[in-house]
C-alpha cells in the first residue's frame, strides 16, 4: 500500500470534495481517500501493484481537479 498527498487548489467546498472522492474511489486499487478542502489536500491510500500514482493524478485531472 502507498500514500500520496495531493494538492488540488480547486477543492473549496463540499461538492468538490465529493467530486474528487467520487472520481478517485473510482479506481480499482483505492483503498480510502480523504480530502480536506480547507487545506485544499487530497490523500489517497492505493495499492501500487493496481494503479499508479501518475493515473491517480489524471483522474483528478480529468474530474476538472488538476493537482498542483
Amino acid at each position: 500500500m502507498r500514500t500520496l498527498v495531493l494538492d488540488v487548489p480547486g477543492a473549496h467546498c463540499g461538492a468538490c470534495r465529493a467530486a474528487i472522492v467520487s472520481a478517485l474511489q473510482a479506481a480499482v486499487g483505492v483503498v480510502s481517500t480523504e480530502v480536506d478542502v480547507r487545506r485544499r489536500l487530497a490523500t489517497v491510500t492505493f495499492d501500487e501493484h493496481r494503479v499508479t500514482a501518475a493515473a491517480l493524478r489524471d483522474l483528478l485531472a480529468t474530474a476538472g481537479y488538476p493537482p498542483a
